[in-house]
């Protein structure tokens, strides 16, 4: 099962705010608006989303090469369950 990610379904939403934004700051206040702003804001929203395929690539790189050289392989033993737990979490840290 894929890991759930809400910005995936927030999308939408932002983009709707975003143009939202655009027209109403186009009516009230016209001198509001930049548009140079929402095309930074953009940019750098497609920018870290490259970075994060870019690095989540990498790693599952890096994983794949570690298991081919693994010294041993956990097994489906009930103490596997806790200690995989740990080992993802202290993950979070070093990745």
């Amino acid at each position: 099962m894929p890991d759930f990610s809400p910005v995936d379904y927030a999308i939408p939403g932002f983009v709707l705010l975003v143009l939202a934004e655009m027209l109403w700051a186009r009516w009230k206040r016209p001198q509001a608006y930049e548009p140079r702003d929402t095309l930074v804001s953009l940019a750098f929203g497609l920018g870290s989303t490259v970075a994060g395929l870019l690095l989540g690539g990498f790693a599952l790189l890096v994983f794949l090469a570690a298991y081919d050289v693994r010294l041993f392989t956990i097994g489906w033993e009930w103490w596997a369950w806790p200690l995989c737990f740990v080992l993802d979490d202290l993950k979070y840290y070093w990745v």
